[in-house]
């Protein structure tokens, strides 16, 4: 499968799309996957049950602390995974895991995620 090239900023500045250039791959992979995180459960009319809501989680409010958010991020985890699973183009390898946690103090102005994927061998 080949996707055009998103390259992430962290927190920074929003992702930016490169026309000019595409990944393939794990890479590929990974960076579906990451865009299915960020994107809110049911805003994509043709398939409504893609993406999480742990954007909604975090701007309600919901993610007050490091133990709920990383309530909320295993929600998201299992969701991409399912996506992962259900939507995977051959011949990537099957996905072993979809990591998501705080990756820092957790405070009303900002919060940090790491997501980790692996893939089986």
């Amino acid at each position: 499968m080949n996707s055009t090239k998103i390259d992430f900023h962290g927190l920074q500045s929003s992702p930016t799309i490169d026309w000019e250039r595409y990944v393939t791959g794990e890479t590929a992979e990974r960076q579906r996957l990451h865009v299915n995180v960020i994107t809110g459960k049911g805003s994509d009319p043709v398939h409504p049950n893609y993406g999480t809501n742990l954007k909604t989680y975090a701007v309600s409010g919901r993610m007050y602390d490091w133990t709920a958010t990383q309530h909320f991020c295993n929600f998201a985890a299992v969701d991409s995974q399912f996506f992962a699973a259900t939507t995977s183009y051959a011949p990537i390898p099957e996905i072993q895991q979809v990591l998501i946690q705080p990756a820092a103090d957790i405070n009303k102005h900002r919060i940090e995620i790491d997501i980790q994927i692996t893939f089986k061998s």
